[in-house]
C-alpha cells in the first residue's frame, strides 16, 4: 500500500500495481499504484539516495521521489519507507 499525504494533511490510499527496477541503476524504481476509485492513480519515480532533504529540518530521508497524481499534478520531495 502507498499512502499519500500532502501539506494539507489530505490522505489518499493506493494499492501498488507495479514496481519496475531500473535496468542500469540499482537504486531507482518506477512504481504505479491505483486508488480506491479506478480513475485515481499514482506514477512514482523513486531514487534511494539516503540524503534527500526537505529543507525544513535537519533530517535526511531515504528516498527522493517525484509523483504524478491522476496524470494531472506532479509533486516532488522526500520520503521514507514505512514498515
Amino acid at each position: 500500500d502507498i499512502t499519500l499525504e500532502d501539506l494539507d494533511s489530505a490522505r489518499g490510499s493506493f494499492k501498488l500495481s507495479k514496481a519496475i527496477a531500473s535496468s542500469n541503476h540499482t537504486n531507482r524504481w518506477f512504481i504505479t499504484a491505483i486508488g480506491k476509485k479506478s480513475e485515481e492513480s499514482l506514477s512514482i519515480s523513486l531514487i534511494k539516495t539516503n540524503m534527500c532533504s526537505d529543507d525544513m529540518s535537519d533530517f535526511n530521508y531515504e528516498y527522493d521521489m517525484t509523483t504524478s497524481i491522476n496524470g494531472t499534478q506532479v509533486l516532488s520531495g522526500c520520503c521514507n519507507r514505512m514498515m
